[in-house]
C-alpha cells in the first residue's frame, strides 16, 4: 500500500486515522505541526499528504505553500476539515481532494485510495 502523512493536531483524530489507515495496510506517520510535517516529508517522501485546514502554525495554504517549494514535491494532497463548502474552497489550491469532518472512512480511503494510484510511485 503507500506512505501516509497525516499532519493534525487533534492528537484523537490523529491516532484514529493512523489506526484505521494502517489497518488497511497503509504505512502512517502523524504530524500536529507545519514544521513537524515539513521534517517528515523531507525525511520520508511521503506518497500522500492527509492535513487538517487549521494547524497550530499555520493552515492548510501555509502547509501547501511551503510543501511545494520542496525540491521534487510529488505528494498527493488531502485537505480535511470542519470548514463548509471545503472541496470548493481548496480546488483552487491544486489539491487532489477534501474531506469534510466528519467524514465516512470509507470515503476517505477510496480518496487515499485513488491519491496513491495518481501518484509517481503509485
Amino acid at each position: 500500500m503507500g506512505h501516509i502523512l497525516v499532519v493534525e493536531d487533534d492528537d484523537m483524530i490523529c491516532e484514529l486515522l493512523t489506526t484505521a489507515l494502517t489497518d488497511e495496510g497503509h504505512q502512517v506517520n502523524c504530524a500536529a505541526t507545519i514544521e513537524r510535517a515539513l521534517h517528515l516529508i523531507a525525511e520520508q517522501a511521503p506518497e500522500v499528504i492527509l492535513f487538517d485546514m487549521l494547524l497550530p502554525d499555520g493552515d492548510g495554504r501555509d502547509l501547501i505553500d511551503r510543501y511545494r517549494q520542496l525540491r521534487n514535491p510529488t505528494a498527493r494532497l488531502i485537505a480535511v476539515s470542519g470548514i463548509a463548502n471545503l472541496a470548493e474552497r481548496v480546488a483552487a489550491l491544486g489539491v487532489h481532494g477534501a474531506l469534510t469532518k466528519p467524514f465516512d472512512l470509507d470515503e476517505l480511503f477510496a480518496l487515499v485510495d485513488r491519491a496513491i494510484a495518481a501518484s509517481p510511485a503509485g
